[in-house]
């Protein structure tokens, strides 16, 4: 048997005339609905008051309601630069929603939004932040007041990198997945080196990284003092949330942002190469032992020297 869709128009004219006296079989003559269809039609209006079901739920929820929606929209107004999977990763530990890649594009895409290459007048723009920053730098603060911090998160940001445009060498977030399973790294760079680190067998929340950060505030000094000035990128201050200016004024010391796409700004960079390497040499080596006795191993071998070599590279042109 072949259905036919029939008109909400037509089933109210059917209803009509079965209400006049009609038998089925004459409104069947002369609507063309079958005797079946004008049974369920009235049994559907008894239950319902239409002449249509109209279901509690049409179709699947979606995953990213317009609350969230808004919450990326805001994400990506403070950070144009920022990737698909950052925006990912900030809305599982922000909102605790965990989606796919391509719902969150298709998300701001629906609100207008498109991911493309930056223009020159973007380029210049950034280029002209990075030339104040390096300015600010060098005319307001000392090396030994800096210190840095860098995140490194889960194997799925290295693996959605290619969805989203890069626009700088180097990367933010380093996994080391190597015998013991997999860990995440957060070291704090001071001119005097390692200053604090934290290691997680799993991808730290947004408690996770205001606890290191408090953990880390303790360590640092009042401004003016060495240690009193903690510089993170965008993505890092937005993980830490909202209250990362308040907790580091609370101490007494001072905030910096990077600019967008300035990890070669960030020294901590060289920390996390220096870690990624230095375990692997271990390895290589033939050393046995848990990947976390390792890393252990890894913050120890810090030297003065390999501290001054970072911030000769990435540090801004503090050195």
């Amino acid at each position: 048997m072949v259905r036919r869709h029939i008109s909400k128009e037509d089933k109210h004219a059917a209803l009509a005339l079965s209400r006049q006296g009609l038998t089925d079989a004459e409104v069947h003559r002369r609507t063309g609905i079958s005797v079946r269809a004008l049974r369920r039609l009235r049994r559907t209006f008894r239950d319902t008051g239409d002449v249509v079901r109209v279901p509690a739920v049409s179709g699947r929820p979606p995953l990213v309601d317009e609350q969230h929606a808004q919450f990326l929209i805001e994400c990506i107004e403070q950070r144009p630069g920022a990737m698909l999977a950052e925006l990912r990763e900030t809305l599982r530990e922000a909102c605790g929603v965990d989606v796919a890649v391509p719902t969150v594009w298709r998300t701001l895409q629906r609100r207008g939004y498109e991911l493309r290459k930056a223009t020159r007048a973007e380029i210049e723009a950034n280029e002209a932040a990075r030339a104040r920053y390096r300015r600010l730098l060098a005319e307001e603060y000392a090396p030994e007041q800096l210190v840095f911090v860098d995140e490194s998160n889960c194997a799925r940001m290295t693996a959605e990198r290619p969805q989203a445009w890069v626009f700088a060498d180097g990367a933010r977030r380093r996994e080391f997945a190597l015998l013991g399973g997999k860990y995440t790294v957060l070291p704090a760079v001071a001119r005097e080196g390692i200053l604090h680190a934290a290691v997680y067998d799993y991808a730290p929340g947004i408690e996770e990284h205001r606890a290191f950060v408090a953990a880390l505030l303790v360590r640092m000094q009042r401004w003016p003092q060495p240690n009193s000035v903690l510089v993170a990128d965008a993505a890092a201050a937005a993980r830490a949330g909202p209250e990362l200016r308040a907790m580091v004024e609370a101490r007494g010391a001072r905030l910096l942002v990077l600019p967008d796409w300035s990890p070669d700004l960030n020294p901590a960079e060289g920390a996390l190469a220096f870690i990624d390497g230095w375990v692997r040499a271990e390895r290589a080596r033939g050393a046995l032992g848990e990947l976390r006795a390792l890393l252990d191993g890894a913050f120890h071998a810090v030297t003065a020297e390999d501290v001054r070599g970072w911030f000769e590279r990435w540090g801004g042109g503090v050195s």
